[in-house]
């Protein structure tokens, strides 16, 4: 089958750098499925735009209702910083240059 040069390129560097990183990625991976209910920390990291954060909202939301007990941070640019602060479903909101 016949593949656009653009496209090949970008199937080759998939594989010369994702299944590296995916083989690096499995040997710190958990050796046992972790629980939702266990988890009692998340940070989310997110450097977009002020668009992309709004669209993320609902996202938040139920992730919060997932994890009612967990301390939710979220990194955002400074930016964006205060459009999120008074967000309902994080605790802690930081800020990345």
């Amino acid at each position: 089958m016949w593949v656009p040069g653009p496209l090949r390129a970008t199937r080759s560097f998939a594989r010369a750098i994702g299944e590296p990183i995916l083989r690096r990625a499995e040997r710190f991976a958990p050796s046992e499925e972790i629980q939702l209910s266990e988890l009692r920390r998340v940070m989310m990291i997110r450097l977009d735009e002020i668009g992309d954060l709004v669209l993320m909202t609902p996202f938040l939301r139920e992730l919060r209702r997932s994890l009612p007990q967990a301390w939710i941070s979220l990194v955002v640019k400074p930016g964006c910083f205060n459009l999120m602060e008074q967000c309902p479903y994080v605790q802690e909101v930081l800020t990345f240059d």
